[in-house]
């Protein structure tokens, strides 16, 4: 069986199934297709991939907030240069 390398993505949800469904790590290498030093890793390292994963989703939404901010400053110069 091939394996595959973990994204962040993969992580958190490798460490929420083994704390709601309370998986064994057996059950997780099958689910997520990794080795079981990936499974260790993981769940040893669960407050550093949950910062990393709430950090990531606040960059995101900081440069959604961002470019937002760039679409009203240009709506509002349009508008102003469109009423004169």
């Amino acid at each position: 069986m091939p394996r595959t390398a973990l994204t962040l993505s993969d992580k958190v949800k490798l460490i929420e199934l083994k704390e709601t469904q309370k998986l064994s790590t057996k059950e997780l290498i099958i689910r997520f297709k990794c080795g079981k030093t990936q499974v260790y890793d993981a769940i040893k390292n669960k407050e550093k991939i949950m910062d990393e994963w709430v950090n990531s989703k606040n960059s995101v939404l900081k440069t959604i907030f961002l470019n937002y901010k760039k679409v009203q400053i240009l709506l509002f110069f349009f508008l102003v240069l469109y009423k004169k």
